[in-house]
């Protein structure tokens, strides 16, 4: 099992987010993709080598995002308003979230089994998120996807 940790704070398409390993040692750095069509954000690992891209393909009403791992076709996962709280579909049926998003504490489901696991941490005074990949087949597309899920279809300021 693989640990992440990215500190929580509020979103910026413009200002880069690092995500460290379970050392504190960057491992990868969501920056903006320059000259893109649309809001699109690219995962770089230390030797500058895109690894995922997130991007929003529609603006409006529903939040549309496709996350894709290098190169391939994309996962796409849309948020819709729900009664009580919002509801999270995946362009593939594979897929899927227990828990709940908005409190950044939840696992992803791929083929029925658990690919990996947010919450949030405090460490050493800091606010964090723990995101424990557990199918390192998954690992890229769970990062990308939890990324979206925790800053910017649920606001990383919430606790």
């Amino acid at each position: 099992m693989k640990r992440y940790y990215v500190e929580r704070l509020p979103f910026s398409w413009e200002k880069p987010v690092r995500i460290k390993d379970s050392e504190m040692k960057t491992e990868l750095t969501v920056k903006k993709e320059p000259l893109s069509w649309g809001q699109t954000l690219q995962f770089l690992d230390g030797a500058n080598q895109v690894n995922v891209r997130l991007q929003q393909k529609v603006c409006g009403t529903v939040s549309r995002f496709t996350v894709m791992e290098n190169e391939k076709e994309g996962l796409e996962i849309t948020k819709q308003p729900g009664f009580r709280k919002p509801k999270y579909k995946f362009s593939e049926k594979e897929w899927n979230l227990k828990g709940n998003p908005s409190s950044h504490h939840y696992q992803l489901i791929y083929q029925n089994k658990v690919v990996a696991k947010a919450r949030p941490v405090n460490i050493e005074n800091k606010k964090l998120f723990l995101w424990e990949i557990v199918e390192d087949e998954q690992e890229f597309l769970a990062i990308g996807l939890m990324f979206l899920l925790n800053f910017i279809l649920n606001s990383a300021e919430s606790d």
